[in-house]
């Protein structure tokens, strides 16, 4: 999917409110084809990575306060991971749950922003 702007299905005047160009933009996508979902705040973006075997998630909380008991779920399916976030001495994943189709767990402390490496294994 490709979003350009100015055009008439994402005209200009629509860019002005992220807010509805963002809820037109997931609705297009449907939750199903989401690669990343995040559960538990409207100040943290994230983006997802893959590789062969391996993926990674990036963070940013660009709130002033830590948010507190994120939730993140992946479509595609890993055995471990291991976060690095800064402001944070050690943390680690919590909550770690698999389907069929996706991997979800908790990041319990996200200040302003954090690596998250995930493994198959």
């Amino acid at each position: 999917m490709n979003v350009r702007l100015g055009t008439t299905e994402y005209p200009t005047e629509e860019a002005r409110n992220p807010g509805v160009l963002a809820h037109k933009i997931r609705s297009q996508i449907g939750d199903d084809r989401r690669s990343l979902r995040i559960y538990g705040s409207e100040v943290v973006v994230g983006r997802l990575m893959e590789g062969t075997g391996q993926g990674r998630v990036l963070l940013l909380n660009y709130s002033l306060r830590p948010v507190l008991g994120l939730r993140v779920r992946v479509r595609d399916i890993y055995s471990k991971g291991m976060v690095r976030a800064s402001g944070v001495a050690e943390t680690q994943l919590t909550d770690w749950t698999r389907d069929q189709a996706a991997t979800e767990f908790t990041v319990p402390e996200l200040r302003a922003f954090a690596v998250i490496d995930l493994a198959r294994d």
